[in-house]
């Protein structure tokens, strides 16, 4: 491709161009590499320091085959110019190799005037993108691929709809990949497009609007419509991936399919788990294998019923998670559990009372701000697997929470409740009997509960889809 040169470089940015002599030798056989030139909606986060937040590109790599190469250059607060002063592309540019792809997504940072490090006009981000990203990506014999920034989750009341959002630098972006003719994904516009055919809630849900004690960095809250959740930037790395076959044929064969689990055909649960693996609420567990059969710890049942009932996880707070520590994966999980009060005491061999915590001081322009939750003693034992009787409890807790917290309206299905045996824990009978009532759980074929056999993964995938369903 020629590049016309649009403007010299001088007072755009600082540092120097790379050329071609920067390129390094590599062997034949090394795999390509996508590297990731952008901002906070797609850079990696620390979940013990950042948790909730996340960006499509720390998720980029699930949807790819071990064949090629992930690497995430994307940091927040980051423009094109900036990215380029920071020494980043230069970096990758040491780095990357002829046959590697470098996407680029900048435009939410550089219209910040008030920022000057940051802010880039339009014609500069023009002109950045032409001579620095696309031009030295070229030169290097790597594939340059153009994206418009990531869209806000601004909805219009007026309209009922998801407003477009990032105009200017949308368009700038535009007319670029039109006037260059370079590979392009106009995921702004695919974004949107998505977001309107959802609910407004669903959206939601995906970007960082956090409430208190969710999120470490921000315990009062947020009401973030820009940065992201894993869940938002699940969508939107699902989104581009969508996009690639036809905007960059070649890199279609390193797409994974559809998982297919080749161990459920024919097994009683085999519709749930293939709708909530559709929904995105449950996964296998590698090599095309679902395992139904297999049993399903307490901290893998907690994470399932709160995901199916949308209930947040809270970052986690060192000595108010019972026996979690920050490295266990299942921490957020049990924190919201137990300020949320969805743990039964009886599981953690301990108490749990009812507590008012502080999460901001109150200062001389505003009160402080408390929260009530639940403090709990004793232990969880995440690893343990839970019987049915625990997972009774739980997914009772986590619907009745749900549907508290909502406008949505549950209803007994059955005045009996058809429990043939007998053995559950006395304290908790009587929301076992609850849980039937609802219509959440059915029991054996013969009728009865098996209360202290562990649970599978089949059982509580249906479990999971009776929650998800009674909440639509």
């Amino acid at each position: 491709m020629v590049i016309k040169m649009r403007k010299t470089m001088a007072g755009i940015i600082a540092g120097a161009m790379v050329t071609a002599a920067a390129v390094p030798v590599f062997a034949a056989e090394d795999k390509p590499t996508i590297y990731i030139a952008g901002d906070s909606t797609a850079q990696m986060y620390k979940a013990s320091s950042n948790y909730p937040q996340n960006g499509w590109g720390q998720v980029f790599e699930d949807f790819f085959t071990d064949d090629i190469i992930i690497e995430n250059r994307a940091m927040g607060g980051r423009s094109t110019k900036r990215f380029i002063n920071d020494g980043r592309l230069d970096k990758i540019f040491e780095e990357i190799k002829p046959g590697d792809y470098l996407f680029i997504q900048f435009g939410i940072n550089d219209g910040a005037k008030d920022k000057p490090e940051r802010y880039t006009s339009v014609e500069d981000y023009k002109t950045l993108l032409t001579e620095r990203y696309i031009g030295e990506a070229e030169k290097l014999g790597a594939v340059p691929v153009l994206m418009t920034p990531s869209a806000a989750a601004n909805w219009d009341d007026e309209a009922g709809k998801f407003k477009d959002s990032r105009l200017e630098y949308g368009a700038a972006t535009r007319e670029l990949a039109e006037e260059l003719g370079c590979k392009f994904i106009d995921i702004n516009r695919i974004m949107t497009d998505a977001y309107n055919s959802m609910e407004k809630d669903e959206v939601l849900s995906g970007y960082f609007v956090c409430e208190p004690l969710e999120s470490k960095q921000y315990p009062e809250g947020t009401d973030d419509h820009t940065h992201l959740k894993e869940k938002g930037a699940r969508l939107i790395a699902k989104l581009i991936v969508e996009a690639i076959p036809k905007a960059v044929p070649e890199l279609a064969p390193y797409i994974k399919g559809g998982e297919v689990f080749t161990d459920i055909a024919g097994h009683w649960a085999e519709d749930e788990i293939i709708s909530m693996q559709e929904s995105g609420l449950v996964k296998g567990i590698g090599d095309g294998k679902f395992a139904p059969d297999v049993s399903v710890t307490r901290a893998e049942f907690l994470k399932m019923a709160m995901e199916a009932a949308g209930i947040p996880s809270h970052a986690y707070r060192e000595g108010e998670c019972l026996d979690a520590a920050i490295d266990d994966w299942y921490c957020f999980y049990l924190q919201s559990a137990l300020d949320k009060g969805l743990i039964a005491p009886e599981m953690t061999g301990g108490t749990a009372e009812a507590a008012l915590k502080t999460v901001a001081e109150a200062t001389e322009e505003k009160e402080a701000v408390t929260v009530d939750i639940m403090s709990y003693t004793g232990e969880f034992k995440g690893n343990t697997p839970i019987t049915r009787e625990e997972m009774a409890v739980i997914a009772m807790r986590c619907l009745s929470y749900a549907a508290k917290h909502s406008d949505k309206e549950i209803k007994t299905t059955a005045e009996e409740t058809g429990i043939a045996d007998s053995g559950i824990t006395e304290s908790y009978m009587n929301t076992v009997e609850a849980a039937y009532s609802y219509g959440l759980l059915n029991g054996m074929e013969d009728g009865s509960f098996h209360a202290k056999d562990n649970l599978t993964r089949a059982q509580a995938v249906t479990v999971m889809a009776r929650i998800a369903e009674m909440l639509k």
